[in-house]
């Protein structure tokens, strides 16, 4: 059910926002184990909490996955990952994603800029 679906995403974030990367995939297999899908803010919320622990390349995974469940990215999806890289000091890295933006029709905002 959606009501289900909101409850994970709720959880979720809270673990991401905790910067419990670990424990918010964990929520995310047992929501797909029970058939309930996760949405763009679900996959959002894991890509942050990668940033929030130095994590990088977590984030790009996730970003990935979304990919593989045909779910579009958005805006702030891309801006996680990029932050994560800057958190890291890649500078590479963050400018590997900025420029991947256009080619799914999505434009940086400012937040991507001063990450």
């Amino acid at each position: 059910s959606s009501v289900g679906a909101i409850k994970y995403n709720m959880v979720i974030d809270a673990c991401a926002k905790a910067g419990e990367p670990d424990r918010a995939a964990g929520w995310l297999e047992e929501m797909l184990a029970r058939e309930l899908a996760p949405d763009v803010t679900c996959y959002t919320a894991l890509i942050d909490s990668c940033a929030k622990t130095a994590n990088p390349r977590g984030g790009a995974r996730w970003l990935s996955r979304m990919a593989r469940v045909r779910l579009a990215p958005n805006t702030l999806s891309f801006t996680a990952v990029i932050d994560s890289y800057a958190k890291v000091g890649d500078v590479e890295g963050a400018m590997l994603w900025l420029d991947r933006m256009p080619m799914l029709a999505l434009e940086p905002d400012k937040v991507a800029f001063t990450v």
